[in-house]
């Protein structure tokens, strides 16, 4: 949940990533990111907040957090686009390792996952292949998987 303290800084925070200057932009997505952490959130976390508020789904408790209001029992919490009854993703933080057609092995690691896929955070994405094998040694898990977007130092990826 989404302290009212943590709701007071980010007010503060997003103007500034209006900023011209790409440090400050910078800095305020860092100060972003510790004021969610220090409630146990995520920018994805933060966007179903959002998502949630502008469609009334939740409330403000009388200790400042931001709650989902009350809803039907059956009902899976989420914004109404995405009402799975299964967990969409799980966040953990595991090593991985890309293996490549060629025989190599790009170091990454797992930001989220789900049954379908996960997240993977790189340091660069020059010479990923848009298919390969995903090793997770904490789990001994290896499995074929295809991305399904970039970022600049993410990519998703779908299990095949």
């Amino acid at each position: 949940m989404l302290s009212l303290a943590s709701t007071r800084k980010l007010a503060k925070l997003l103007p500034m990533l209006a900023s011209d200057q790409d440090g400050e932009v910078a800095g305020a997505a860092r100060a972003i990111g510790r004021a969610l952490a220090a409630d146990n959130l995520d920018f994805h976390d933060l966007a179903r907040i959002l998502i949630g508020r502008s469609e009334g789904e939740f409330r403000q408790s009388e200790d400042g957090d931001a709650r989902p209001s009350h809803r039907h029992a059956d009902a899976p919490d989420g914004p109404p686009e995405d009402r799975r009854f299964e967990t969409r993703f799980r966040k953990v933080l595991q090593a991985g390792k890309i293996l490549l057609p060629s025989g190599g092995i790009l170091d990454c690691r797992l930001r989220n996952r789900s049954a379908n896929g996960a997240l993977l955070e790189l340091a660069s994405l020059i010479g990923v292949p848009d298919q390969f094998i995903l090793r997770v040694p904490s789990t001994d898990e290896m499995f074929g998987v295809q991305v399904i977007w970039r970022g600049d130092r993410e990519i998703g990826v779908r299990r095949l």
